[in-house]
């Protein structure tokens, strides 16, 4: 009986005990969590990590947000990172403007203007890749220097994603003539011509475009490889075809017989014709603007032939 009575109270004691340390641990949890928001916050990317998994890029998104809310020191964990560009690529999250939102922060707080500069040319091209060419624009103007102080390469690259985003068109051509004033190039006379056509100018596209290509070839065919590459595309263009092989024909089958002739610079030659893809299919479009549907189809061989792209991916 006493040996019952003493389990009873040890068992009484320890029931209190447990009590007490619970009613203590309420009102702990948010004072720790405001106490260590790294904590905090590691754990809402770790539950943004599980809402993605589940489905839910929107909710991981506001997940992650809310981590960079408590802690910018988790900018430093790679894991942040590789969540938020999860998010960025996932179809149903297309409207992510999470890394925009760090990025301009984090552009914004960097003193040296030409770091700053470098910065947001970078972050410009990468939001060029998911056709977010209005905020790179609007990211590469507020963070790059006047116009008559850039370097040619930065006021090209605020041109052309002017003119892919449909914005400030004749800042953009402002933009272009200023780079060509100290550099004339192919892609510089590539990305004149593609502002000539948003703004509705399309015989002067049309002459732009011809010097562009024209100007890329010509500099290309001082390499004796690239000099046989490039007669091998026109001679590859020029082969007749019926409109349904051109239509039951898989893209790039000329790129493939290419690869296959050119195997000493196969390593080089898919990007060749990626900068060559975009061109034909500005000169396409403009074309297509001018009426003149034997070029255009043309055109659309080319890229039929020579890229993988579908058209929708060619910019």
């Amino acid at each position: 009986m006493l040996k019952a009575e003493e389990a009873h109270l040890k068992t009484g004691n320890l029931l209190n005990r447990l009590i007490l340390a619970a009613t203590i641990a309420l009102p702990t949890i948010p004072v720790l969590r405001d106490y260590y928001p790294g904590t905090a916050a590691r754990w809402m990317m770790a539950q943004a990590a599980n809402e993605f998994d589940r489905g839910n890029p929107e909710k991981a998104e506001r997940l992650l947000d809310g981590a960079y809310s408590q802690s910018s020191d988790i900018l430093s964990d790679p894991h942040f990172w590789q969540q938020l560009d999860r998010i960025e690529e996932s179809d149903s999250s297309k409207n992510s403007e999470l890394k925009s939102k760090i990025f301009d922060r984090f552009i914004r707080e960097l003193r040296d203007p030409a770091v700053r500069a470098n910065a947001a040319m970078s972050r410009a091209e990468s939001l060029s890749k998911n056709k977010n060419f209005e905020a790179a624009a609007r990211l590469l103007k507020e963070n790059l220097p006047a116009r008559e102080e850039r370097n040619p390469r930065q006021n090209n690259l605020l041109a052309y994603m002017r003119a892919l985003a449909g914005i400030e068109l004749d800042d953009a051509l402002l933009d272009i003539d200023r780079a060509l004033k100290f550099d004339s190039n192919g892609s510089l006379l590539d990305t004149k011509g593609w502002v000539l056509h948003r703004l509705g100018r399309n015989e002067e596209a049309l002459q732009i475009l011809n010097q562009a290509l024209e100007d890329l070839e010509s500099n290309w065919r001082s390499n004796q490889k690239l000099e046989q590459f490039l007669s091998r595309v026109s001679e590859i263009a020029g082969e007749g075809t019926t409109e349904s092989d051109s239509e039951s024909k898989a893209l790039g089958t000329g790129l493939d017989q290419l690869l296959d002739e050119f195997p000493e610079v196969a390593r080089i030659l898919p990007e060749i014709t990626d900068v060559l893809a975009v061109m034909h299919y500005h000169r396409m479009r403009i074309y297509e603007s001018l009426g003149k549907t034997e070029e255009m189809h043309r055109e659309l061989r080319w890229l039929q032939l020579f890229s993988r792209k579908g058209l929708d991916e060619i910019y």
